[in-house]
């Protein structure tokens, strides 16, 4: 009686092996489709579809044949991949690969040869970087594995911009900090407008919406949340002589009056009675400063 070593099905290109208890005393023949071939052996070695049976002769001329063994032979499935873009992309995107095999054919992903669980089709979205391969497998002995396919994921620069004030007066101006990954290009944003500023830290004057955008050397970009700047206008000021009365216009939150260039101990009101004669001025601020 014929024994099989493995299985009946083999896939292209692999082996099984059909073994009979051998006997002192008889002789061997094999064969395959009722053709005999040159094995006399009562093990053989079999790469090839067929029914399988064997002839034991003995001393005596008695022969007998055995059960036949049907091998089936299973064509090696084939196992392409490639990306559908680029395989170097910035984090936050994806990369699609596609594997390309016959029909009936079983998808086992892997990531650095770690099989991917939860996918058996032959589309995979990717955020991660790595070696990715497929093995396209038919029945459980039939398995062909893929090239491998290399994707880089990019990190993104990190940016934030910083500054101690957010308002202050006209004429003045105020310093914005952008503080971002080493080696990244930062470019400044006003509104919607560009500036053709490229350094780190910038001296404004105007009101605006401020953004940085920062580029690293892999092409990926990030842009920093906004940062609102207030120019406020200054205060108009006028002195009325009213009486030999000084009175500030128009009525604000802080006076200074000065003579020539000197400012005077405790005038700090709206309204001031000079005891001399001569230039008088008054420096006026808002709730703004």
């Amino acid at each position: 009686m014929l024994s099989l070593q493995g299985s009946a099905t083999i896939c292209e290109g692999g082996n099984t092996i059909l073994n009979a208890t051998f006997l002192s005393g008889q002789t061997y023949r094999w064969k395959s489709n009722g053709q005999n071939f040159s094995n006399t052996s009562n093990t053989i070695t079999v790469s090839q579809s067929g029914i399988y049976t064997l002839e034991a002769r003995n001393n005596a001329g008695c022969t007998k044949e055995s059960n036949p063994v049907e091998i089936a032979v299973t064509t090696r499935p084939v196992a392409s991949i490639f990306a559908s873009g680029p395989t170097s992309v910035c984090a936050g995107t994806s990369i699609s690969l596609v594997g390309i095999a016959g029909s009936g054919t079983i998808f086992k992903w892997l990531r650095n040869d770690t099989i991917i669980s939860g996918n058996g089709t032959p589309l995979l979205s990717v955020n991660q970087s790595g070696f990715y391969r497929f093995i396209s497998q038919i029945a459980s002995t039939c398995a062909y594995t893929s090239s491998s396919i290399s994707v880089t994921i990019n990190p993104l620069p990190q940016i934030i911009i910083s500054t101690n004030l957010n308002s202050f007066c006209q004429g003045d101006s105020i310093k914005i900090k952008a503080i971002k990954t080493p080696g990244s290009n930062v470019k400044w944003i006003c509104n919607s407008d560009t500036l053709s500023i490229t350094i780190d830290n910038i001296w404004i004057k105007q009101s605006g919406t401020y953004r940085a955008v920062v580029r690293n050397g892999g092409g990926c970009k990030s842009v920093s949340l906004p940062q609102n700047i207030i120019v406020n206008g200054l205060p108009p000021g006028s002195i009325l002589l009213i009486n030999n009365t000084l009175v500030a216009k128009p009525p604000l939150s802080i006076y200074q009056w000065l003579k020539g260039a000197d400012s005077l101990l405790n005038a700090t009101s709206q309204i001031f009675v000079p005891t001399e004669s001569g230039n008088y001025r008054v420096v006026v601020r808002d709730g703004n400063g």
